[in-house]
């Protein structure tokens, strides 16, 4: 699938376990990327997140967006930033300099799923990011934003057959609430030598979510937003966001039951059925509560991989008749596959009258929900 001019292009990359990136093509033409995945022992010319963006016809980035500092989000993002030089970098709150210093802390805790090994690699590799953005910051050739719950980040009209229509991308969390309770955790519980002191952090705290307005088009892309911001959102007396309507919603948190809370579907579902792709963590599926709740709301899910082996899989294809989950098409194509199935990818486009096309399907990405199968 090739983007054309005039039409809202969206690419979810994701290999399961190996992390995820979200490509945007905007109607204009320019392109932007929302966290990345590439494995840094690779060399620059074989980054998975270059590769595919030049593939695209992408010689440089409108913004580069770093939702939360989950390596599964950040590795490679460093070699992005020297190769494609983004105009603007959108940063995850509480990244103020007290938390910077205690960066080794930050990236180490719980929340990072090192589980007790050593991810100085990680680290390291952020520190590129971060000194990148500062050098660059500074010298005034990018400009810099924190991202924070309900503000605009970039809005442009675009002429659609003689009319302008106004393309807004805006970031819908985290909340205030959200990052103040995270930094006060990481202040008080972790020193400057990286050492804790008590309570574990959730980085998924800090995680941005973005809505995408192209004309009747509405898009969300969820990130690793979690109940407490979810909740947190749908509570805030100053949301004016209408939130309904959702043409498209990257389903936050790979799927996971802790991606969304009570009445946020149902909101995301007035006015129409939203398409739903999701990036499978460690290959994995969403447990089946989580695809259940999901599936009386999408249209349709689809993932960027799921795996034969795995546990979540076969327990899904024992789906009892009339539940309207369907992984044969997933199991099938696995199936048919005489070796391992490619990094998956998912893509969707968009026009300005609301209408979506896709996903094309690319590796293991596959359909596990489809309106045909009952709803």
């Amino acid at each position: 699938m090739r983007p054309k001019v005039n039409e809202l292009y969206i690419e979810l990359v994701g290999g399961g376990g190996l992390g995820e990136a979200i490509i945007l093509r905007l109607p204009d033409g320019r392109f932007g990327l929302i966290d990345c995945y590439s494995p840094i022992s690779l060399p620059v010319e074989k980054n998975l997140v270059i590769t595919r963006l030049n593939a695209l016809g992408a010689t440089g980035l409108q913004f580069v967006a770093l939702t939360h500092p989950h390596q599964d989000h950040f590795l490679g993002m460093s070699q992005v930033l020297e190769k494609l030089s983004p105009k603007e970098f959108w940063l995850f709150a509480g990244a103020t300099q007290a938390m910077m210093e205690r960066l080794p802390a930050y990236l180490t805790a719980e929340a990072l799923h090192a589980k007790g090994k050593n991810d100085s690699y990680a680290v390291t590799d952020l520190k590129k990011t971060l000194v990148w953005v500062n050098n660059n910051v500074g010298s005034g050739r990018v400009d810099l934003k924190y991202l924070t719950g309900f503000q605009q980040l970039l809005s442009y009209p675009v002429n659609v057959e003689g009319a302008e229509v106004e393309v807004v991308v805006q970031s819908i969390a985290p909340m205030a609430s959200v990052v103040r309770r995270y930094e006060q955790k990481l202040l008080t519980n972790y020193n400057s030598k990286a050492i804790s002191t008590g309570e574990e952090l959730d980085h998924n705290d800090l995680s941005a979510a973005f809505l995408i307005s192209y004309g009747q088009t509405r898009v969300l892309l969820g990130g690793d937003v979690t109940t407490d911001t979810w909740n947190a959102i749908l509570a805030s007396e100053n949301n004016r966001l209408d939130l309904s309507n959702m043409a498209f919603v990257k389903i936050s948190h790979h799927g996971s039951t802790n991606g969304y809370c009570d009445g946020l579907w149902e909101v995301l579902s007035q006015g129409r059925k939203p398409k739903g792709g999701l990036t499978p963590y460690t290959s994995q599926l969403p447990k089946r509560k989580a695809l259940e709740h999901v599936a009386l709301y999408a249209s349709e899910i689809a993932a960027t991989r799921i795996s034969a082996e795995n546990k979540a899989v076969r327990d899904l294809i024992k789906f009892p008749p009339g539940t309207p989950i369907d992984v044969s098409n997933a199991t099938r194509r696995i199936a048919k596959s005489a070796t391992p199935m490619p990094r998956g990818s998912l893509s969707y486009t968009f026009d300005a009258a609301g209408n979506v096309s896709g996903p094309e399907l690319q590796g293991s990405a596959c359909f596990i929900h489809q309106a045909a199968h009952g709803d």
